[in-house]
């Protein structure tokens, strides 16, 4: 009595599902103690709530893989299987063939190799008959399910445990085993199953009159594993006319391309697609279509039951519930079956194709093009199922409310309210705006109206032109350029499409295109083998034709699939041409391709560095590669040095070269540290003297000296910029790389040092500067595209950052008198060039200027520093004096667009509490009391006048309050 009293009806359903997976499904003994208890509670909503759960749950367990495998997973589904026997057969009630078609669910467990979940289920519901009156032998529907399982007993080969399901069975129900005939349902099913596969039964009729070259046919059966026989059940609600019209109509919308017809006039391709169609449908529709319809059929059982609670007229209510529940279950299937579908679709064409040795009549490209025809067709084949099978079960779920509507305008004639639904929803209806307010008589024409265009909403859009995408919009790929730039400039090839609303095509129209395109390229190359990319023309043909073949793929029917083309193609192409021409046009082109889909980028990765094939190892096309950042040299330093471990010769002897192209020609573009795997596996065999003469030279020079010219040599002020700029990219590059280390660093420090960059002030203050401007530069730009994590975004400003405490740590006095003296000064002076290059950007860009990249590098100075605050103790408050001093120049009054960061790092956690304490005598308290009178004197104009105090003060304000609170 007091729980009914607490157990309200819209508390049912939570309760429904605790009881039976929380209890039910994991506590057999109190099965019994639970049906008391919800007979005391005799609520017959309360009794419906559970078995629809009890439903729920036994379907996800009987289609879960994992029930397979799991015995755990078992044990919950025979659990299940007795507590629904409890609740249905042994209280005389019947489980309906539309909730469980127990025949059909062991034949499927048969027909797929899941009879170790179907048996004991079946078993564990059909023991509670044994408490039945109706459902005892020789109940016909009882002893139907125990004749096909005696059947599977004697004839499918169970294991011990699956017979001993069966044996306990019959035992419960006080019956013998051998008194059981057995049907002839599986014996029958092989006869079956050869009829199933009549579509290959007329394939191989149609090869015989057509006079080719027939493969000799072993058993349809065993030979094709088909499930054709499954597609007939599974699509039954498709077409009135049944299967038979099903299968013509995918024959009569079956797509063959243009160019595949001489192919298709002699092999019977129409009939192997739709073949190929039928069975991907059959594999995807029951789990996808069955979780679109129960998705659909729950939101809009809710919606419609809260909108239509004083609704009188049931047909309205079944006319918006039908076209809710068709539009979402056919968009779900829809948005959910693509992929599935499409590698189903090109699996079995392949396996078909192979099995009646046409593999090699029809290319891979071939087989992508007709499955990107085909997918709409099965598409929209699997979304009507979905629309037709949504309409019972949104009827059965709302049966009784469609029955109390007839029965109350009979009786009363009174207006409707459906008070269980009416009692839950009453407290928010007032709080609801008038449009959406329920009334009574049922709803407005307005309100009406939404239900209607709602089911419109699937056949606004044609499929055809308009299918379902879920790749992102393409986007820029940020590659960190620095100093080294773009490969063949910034602007060598801009891509702005010419026609934007260029209609999307479909693939064999774009590769038709694109191998003329092809055609047309490889001719213009052949006539100008020598030029480069740089000295053509803006408006040349080669820079059109690569523009046109970077928008065919970006206006195909489907980029990701259409670009993959192209790029495996252009890959082809670069390691089969040898002009430099030709180099540099392909990789331009894969790059951008890989910028067009991102899924091309990943599978170019693969192909470029993982793939097993010896022809890749040219050394000019893979140098290529690694300038456009198109090979990440990690990845192929690893893979290399995997591949010289296995014994590749061609592999010793490529690295070797590759390693003294990238770092000991001119130009550089990667150092040492950028193969240091390949650099061990080579050294190590070296060792094991089974080196060639090719490595053993490459180690000798990588030991000498660095060939780069000292500073001194370097004439012009441009040059000496480009170098300086070098050995900057060359420390963010070193900064990166995970195997660094102090002594990796200390090792470049002494390098710089030999070179004369930190000897002279003038080449060392130019030098702290290109440092500033490069790092705050590439901050900016990646910024701006938005495609990077915070750390990569400020890698150079940090990379930057530990190059000055660094440098401070291991600056010593060249005249040998005051090493810690001279340690203040040298940070004192890059510090000043900071604050330079601060200044002009603030003055230049006024309104523009981003106080973010030098607050990250302030910041991160003071993180460094108290990294290296034992190594640095003799000097560490000066240090944080002259950063003192430096926040002082930078005050608000003079840089207002810093004074946020400003605010943020005088009172950093690593600045001021380590300056007001670090001395005894409080040196570090005059230094800060000037940075707060600083700030006060800022403030004090907007704290005077009220107009002046705006958000941004109002913001500052609160800051300062946080910082002297």
């Amino acid at each position: 009595s007091e729980m009914k009293q607490i157990l309200k009806g819209q508390h049912y359903r939570w309760f429904a599902n605790y009881l039976v997976v929380k209890r039910a499904s994991i506590e057999p003994n109190y099965h019994q103690l639970y049906l008391q208890f919800l007979d005391q509670l005799d609520s017959q909503l309360l009794m419906k709530h559970v078995l629809h759960e009890t439903f729920a749950n036994v379907n996800v367990l009987l289609n879960s893989n994992k029930t397979v495998q799991s015995a755990s997973e078992r044990t919950l589904l025979k659990n299940l299987g007795s507590w629904l026997g409890g609740m249905t057969l042994a209280r005389n009630k019947p489980i309906k063939h539309k909730n469980i078609a127990f025949k059909d669910l062991l034949v499927e467990g048969y027909d797929s190799n899941r009879l170790i979940v179907a048996i004991p289920f079946v078993c564990k519901v059909l023991e509670q008959a044994s408490k039945s009156k109706v459902f005892k032998p020789p109940n016909p529907w009882l002893m139907a399910i125990l004749r096909l399982l005696v059947e599977l007993y004697q004839f499918a080969g169970l294991k011990l445990n699956l017979t001993f399901e069966i044996e306990v069975l019959c035992k419960s129900l006080s019956i013998e085993l051998q008194d059981i005939e057995p049907t002839n349902i599986l014996k029958d099913k092989k006869p079956l199953k050869d009829s199933a596969n009549q579509q290959t039964d007329r394939l191989a009729q149609d090869m015989e009159r057509m006079n080719i070259n027939t493969p000799t046919f072993v058993s349809p059966g065993a030979k094709i594993a088909s499930q054709t026989s499954h597609i007939q059940p599974a699509l039954g609600t498709l077409a009135d006319e049944g299967y038979v019209n099903l299968t013509q109509s995918i024959a009569q919308h079956v797509v063959i391309n243009s160019n595949l017809s001489i192919i298709a006039s002699q092999i019977p391709l129409r009939k192997i697609v739709q073949l190929a169609i039928e069975r991907a449908i059959c594999e995807t529709v029951t789990s996808i279509i069955d979780r679109a319809v129960m998705i659909a059929g729950i939101s809009t059982r809710e919606l419609i039951v809260k909108d239509f609670s004083m609704e009188p007229n049931e047909e309205k209510m079944r006319s918006a519930a039908h076209s809710m529940v068709q539009t979402l279950a056919g968009s779900l299937a829809l948005v959910t079956c693509k992929d599935s579908l499409r590698q189903h679709m090109m699996a079995h064409l392949r396996s078909l194709l192979q099995q009646y040795n046409y593999s090699e009549a029809i290319s891979e490209q071939a087989i992508v093009v007709i499955v990107t025809e085909n997918l709409e067709l099965a598409s929209s084949i699997v979304k009507k199922i979905a629309r037709e099978k949504a309409v019972p079960e949104i009827d059965e779920a709302l049966a009784s409310s469609f029955s109390n509507r007839k029965k109350h305008r009979e009786r009363t004639g009174q207006p409707f309210y459906d008070m269980a639904v009416y009692s839950a929803v009453s407290r928010y209806v007032s709080n609801l705006p008038e449009p959406l307010r329920t009334k009574p008589n049922g709803l407005t024409e307005q309100q009406l109206q939404i239900y209607q265009d709602f089911g419109r909403i699937g056949n606004l859009a044609r499929p055809s032109l308009q299918p379902y995408d879920d790749r992102p919009p393409r986007t820029a790929i940020h590659r960190q350029e620095l100093a080294m730039g773009h490969l063949y400039g910034a602007n060598e090839l801009s891509f702005e499409p010419a026609h934007p609303q260029v209609a999307a095509m479909s693939a064999h129209q774009s590769l038709e295109k694109f191998a003329q395109y092809i055609a047309e390229l490889e001719n213009l190359i052949a006539k100008n083998p020598q030029a480069s990319l740089a000295s053509l023309q803006q408006n040349h043909e080669i820079r059109l034709i690569v523009n046109q073949i970077l928008l065919l793929a970006s206006t195909s029917y489907n980029r990701d699939e259409t670009a993959l083309a192209f790029s495996q193609k252009v890959v082809q192409l670069l390691y089969k041409n040898e002009s430099n021409l030709s180099r540099e046009i392909y990789v331009v082109l894969l790059e951008r391709l890989c910028e067009i889909s991102i899924k091309v980028s990943g599978e170019v990765t693969a192909w470029l560095i993982y793939a097993d094939d010896d022809r890749k190892f040219i050394v000019p096309v893979v140098v290529a590669l690694i300038k456009a950042r198109l090979i990440n040299t990690n990845e192929q330093d690893l893979q290399l040095a995997r591949l010289i471990e296995a014994g590749r010769t061609t592999v010793i002897d490529f690295t070797a070269k590759l390693i003294r192209e990238c770092t000991l020609k001119e130009p550089q573009i990667a150092t040492r540290a950028d193969f240091p795997n390949s650099l061990d596996a080579l050294d190590r065999l070296a060792r094991r003297g089974k080196a060639p003469e090719s490595v053993i030279k490459l180690l000798d020079d990588l030991r000498r000296p660095a060939r780069a010219p000292p500073i001194k040599e370097v004439e012009n002020l441009g040059g000496l910029r480009e170098q300086l700029s070098y050995y900057f990219t060359e420390w963010v590059r070193l900064y990166q790389h995970p195997a660094s280390n102090e002594k990796v660093f200390s090792s470049f420090i002494m390098q710089v040092q030999q070179q004369g960059i930190l000897k002279g002030d003038e080449v060392s203050s130019m030098f702290f500067r290109i440092c500033t401007e490069m790092s705050v530069d590439n901050c900016l730009k990646q910024k701006i595209t938005n495609q990077s994590s915070t750390v990569t975004v400020y890698q150079a400003i940090d990379a930057f950052s530990k190059l000055i405490v660094l440098l401070v740590k291991y600056h010593s006095d060249p005249e040998g008198m005051n090493d810690n003296l001279a340690k203040s000064a040298y940070f004192n002076k890059i510090v000043s060039l900071i604050v330079l290059v601060l200044a002009q950007a603030h003055e230049q860009r006024r309104q523009q200027f981003n106080q973010k990249p030098f607050f990250r590098l302030f910041s991160s100075l003071l993180s460094d520093l108290n990294a290296y605050e034992q190594q640095l103790q003799p000097i560490y408050f000066q240090l944080l004096t002259i950063l003192s001093s430096t926040f002082t120049t930078l005050q608000p009054s003079f840089f207002p667009g810093f004074t946020f960061a400003w605010l943020s790092l005088i009172s950093h956690r690593l600045f001021m509490p380590k300056l007001l304490l670090a001395s005894e005598n409080q040196k570090g308290w005059s230094a800060f009391h000037r940075l707060l009178i600083s700030l006060f004197r800022f403030l004090i104009p907007f704290l005077r006048n009220v107009e002046m105090f705006r958000e941004t003060t109002r913001l500052l304000y609160k800051g300062t309050l946080r910082v002297l609170l």
